[in-house]
């Protein structure tokens, strides 16, 4: 019934808050938010992340006039991007990720931590903890390493 009473707005929004910060080539791996190894509480935090539906103080000033926009940590305005992508707040735990992706050769970019990416099975193999993804292509999604072929180096 909502969605037919407003079915023209609905239309026009785009699938998630990210895709005006990321472009339109951004693609959340939306069939990996319920799936192991995450839990279903941490597929919701996703999910809601990736919808926007976080309580930032851009969204509660609205509500609570006695709460201002601002971030209280850089005092900027907090939005979800600013939240958790932009804030310096976060500049150390993204360094350290991306130092982390590179060891792995990976890279590390909004797309993977906000959006995720294939998370690949363990491998049955003895002593293997897991396979980690790998980049293909020009459009850097994450790919499965092919089963005869050499993992990311």
């Amino acid at each position: 019934m909502v969605q037919a009473l407003n079915h023209q707005r609905l239309c026009d929004q785009a699938d998630t808050v990210w895709r005006s910060h990321l472009g339109p080539a951004f693609s959340p791996a939306w069939g990996a938010l319920y799936k192991p190894p995450l839990t279903k509480r941490q597929g919701d935090l996703q999910w809601r992340l990736l919808h926007g539906a976080i309580a930032v103080n851009a969204f509660v000033c609205r509500v609570n006039r006695a709460v201002g926009e601002g971030c209280p940590f850089c005092g900027e305005r907090e939005t979800v991007v600013h939240c958790f992508w932009e804030c310096g707040r976060l500049r150390h735990m993204l360094e350290l990720l991306r130092g982390l992706f590179t060891s792995l050769g990976a890279e590390f970019n909004a797309q993977v931590f906000v959006g995720g990416g294939q998370v690949l099975q363990p491998q049955q193999e003895e002593g293997a903890a897991a396979q980690f993804p790998r980049r293909s292509g020009q459009d850097g999604r994450l790919c499965e390493q092919e089963e005869d072929g050499p993992g990311p180096e």
